[in-house]
């Protein structure tokens, strides 16, 4: 059987990923000749191996819709009536997982069998299922509500010859011009497109065809349809997808289901997926919906042959210190002493008396210290290892880093003894943890740097959410140096406080910029919003830009604390919505449906407070007025209402850049 397929190809930054390849390599075994309709660009490297494949490309007239994407890859194909299926397929899922012959074979089974009168069909899909459920807007569209029909998902579609030769299928191209906001909305044109071949008396087929399913079942329960029913495509949604969505239906763990039975069945190669997220997702979407949140024993080691796997592989381990405070001694070498002899050991102070009490400390310990370093009173922690010890990023394999915690800006000293502890209960609480890390990034390969949960506490609870200013402006400018382009993550998954686990090679473009003692403040530095910080909160996105990801770890032990402290949180959200529920008398709803309420009240809160604010601006611009703007107070009042109200203005404006 002769076939053409037109693959419709979106990507604005020109880059093409190797499960694009993987994808027209596949489907050229089962078409004579491909068509790649490209909306955006594609740089010469890429299209150089498109040519390669001997597959065709095409640039569109920027249109945007996707009709006229079609429309105008099928006026593009030459002889099309010479041909006996049409495929029409995009770059918006991942496969074929399994033989795209075989699933062309058993659909052309279905047609041939003696029930072909009721069964057979002239186009047809991977998948039909029903759209998902809609908010009725009124009591009438409640009372009146249509069942939902079954729709043809796009992303994969065969039309036999009498379909796409027929008057009726030209004629829906020909004669619909529209563009914009009529067509604009994909699932629209879908639904006209199945609509009318229906009505003009073709059969629709699927692969997998069921009244149970909804289109979020197909996205959310990916791992199930490829296990169960054999479906050779996931949409790439099923990976990038909101995790609301995800956790709205499912425990959320879906996706890392998929992509751990994939490669263990060796259904699809895994870098394939990991090369498109990492380069067009932010990390910590990423990491959400892949649920990387590791949890290691302190106490029991999972494989005990780990050391001499390492020696195997000639890998080596480093232990990268910093002590400023004589009276933190203690602590720290009780928790070198877990890396004694697993890991060369570097200890950094800039005060003499503190490396000299090191020493001796190390003596009686009978620790095994491989170097003392004595550096400059600047940059603190982040110089002890940016600098100090940049070596090291490059003659071993793995890094473990972590420094004696005291915030002067705290309001007591408590608060910082609470974070040394949670960091280091994440880090390094023990030997056989220690091992259980090493191990684990041995059996992770794409993963690149560890780090600790997020505080959730006290007055740290908001810390990944709250991104300074200056922090971030510090942090474009870093990456931007190093030509990094990848999304703005504005909740990182950053080593707070810098304690972390890392494989080097993550992180090595970091030391690119050759820092020196020049680029970083002088003491005493505020306590955010220094280049200090930003260098603590970029770690993840270097780790991305270098392939790898960046996941939290925690002990048994730290993760009680954690999970207690979370379910509190959670508990009281759950009994707060609950009351507005109540309140507003309006039936419990989901945590998506609560989460919307919440954000409702804070836009009505924000704009009452705005209205507010805007006639005390007009009260005290007149009070101002009328003395001439000689009364400090009230200059200063009119000055903190402007600054309110613009910073309101800013937040809505960076919000909506966002979305």
């Amino acid at each position: 059987m002769k076939r053409i397929a037109i693959y419709y190809f979106e990507e604005q930054s020109g880059v093409v990923d190797d499960y694009v390849y993987y994808y027209l390599q596949n489907l050229k075994l089962v078409a004579d000749k491909i068509l790649v309709v490209v909306n955006g660009s594609i740089e010469d490297q890429y299209l150089s191996k498109l040519k390669a494949l001997e597959i065709d490309t095409i640039y569109t007239e920027n249109f945007t819709d996707k009709f006229n994407f079609y429309k105008f890859g099928i006026s593009n194909c030459q002889d099309l009536s010479s041909y006996d299926e049409l495929i029409l397929s995009d770059n918006s899922s991942f496969g074929p997982f399994f033989p795209l012959d075989k699933i062309f074979n058993d659909m052309e089974n279905r047609n041939s069998r003696e029930d072909s009168d009721v069964s057979r069909f002239d186009f047809w899909g991977i998948i039909r299922c029903k759209q998902g459920i809609k908010r009725r807007k009124n009591l009438l569209t409640r009372i009146f509500k249509k069942p939902q029909e079954q729709l043809l998902q796009p992303f994969f579609v065969v039309l036999k010859q009498n379909v796409f030769c027929s008057s009726a299928f030209t004629d829906f191209f020909n004669n619909n011009e529209k563009s914009g906001n009529d067509w604009q909305n994909f699932d629209k044109f879908e639904i006209l497109f199945e609509k009318m071949l229906i009505k003009s008396g073709f059969k629709c087929g699927a692969y997998i065809s069921d009244d149970c399913f909804t289109l979020a079942d197909f996205t959310v329960y990916s791992s199930n349809f490829v296990k169960d029913y054999h479906v050779p495509f996931i949409k790439t949604a099923s990976f990038a997808g909101d995790y609301s969505e995800f956790v709205g239906l499912s425990r959320g763990n879906q996706s890392r289901r998929l992509l751990e039975y994939l490669g263990k069945e060796r259904l699809y190669e895994p870098d394939l997926i990991w090369q498109y997220l990492l380069r067009t997702q932010t990390l910590s979407s990423l990491v959400q919906n892949l649920q990387y949140h590791f949890v290691l024993s302190s106490k029991y080691v999972h494989n005990p042959h780990i050391v001499d796997d390492l020696k195997l592989h000639h890998k080596k381990c480093a232990l990268i210190v910093y002590i400023y405070y004589v009276e933190s001694l203690s602590t720290c070498f009780d928790y070198i002493a877990s890396l004694n002899n697993l890991a060369d050991i570097y200890i950094v102070s800039s005060r003499e008396e503190t490396l000299a009490e090191c020493k001796h400390q190390s003596e009686l310990a009978n620790i095994t210290v491989k170097n003392f370093i004595l550096k400059q009173n600047k940059g603190r922690d982040v110089a002890s290892y940016l600098i100090e010890c940049r070596d090291v990023f490059f003659e071993y394999d793995y890094v473990c880093y972590f420094h004696d915690k005291r915030s002067p800006h705290l309001s007591n000293k408590f608060f910082s003894s609470d974070f040394f502890e949670h960091c280091m209960e994440s880090i390094l609480p023990s030997r056989e943890y220690a091992l259980n890390v090493l191990n684990l990034l041995e059996s992770e390969p794409k993963l690149g740097l560890l780090v600790p949960p997020p505080l959730n506490w006290g007055q740290f609870y908001y810390t990944e959410h709250a991104l300074d200013e200056n922090n971030e402006i510090f942090m474009k400018e870093i990456l931007k140096r190093l030509h990094i382009d990848l999304p703005f993550d504005r909740t990182p998954l950053a080593p707070y406080g810098d304690y972390f686990w890392c494989r080097t090679a993550a992180l090595r473009k970091l030391f690119d910029l050759n820092w020196s003692y020049a680029d970083l403040p002088d003491e005493p530095i505020p306590a955010e919003g220094t280049i200090l910080h930003a260098i603590e909160r970029i770690h993840p996105t270097i780790a991305q830009a270098s392939g790898y990801f960046t996941s939290r770890v925690n002990s048994e032990m730290s993760e009680e604390v954690f999970g207690s402290n979370n379910y509190f949180y959670q508990k009281n959200f759950a009994e707060s919505m609950y009351q507005i529920s109540i309140m507003q008398n309006v039936p419990t709803v989901s945590f998506n449906g609560q989460l919307q309420n919440m954000k409702a009240m804070y836009l009505f809160s924000r704009y009452a407070r705005k209205v507010h604010l805007r006639f005390k601006l007009i009260k005290y611009f007149s009070m101002n007025l009328l003395t001439l703007f000689l009364f400090s107070k009230f200059r200063h009042r009119l000055f903190e209402i402007t600054k309110e109200l613009q910073s309101m203005s800013k937040s809505v404006f960076e919000s909506s850049k966002r979305q």
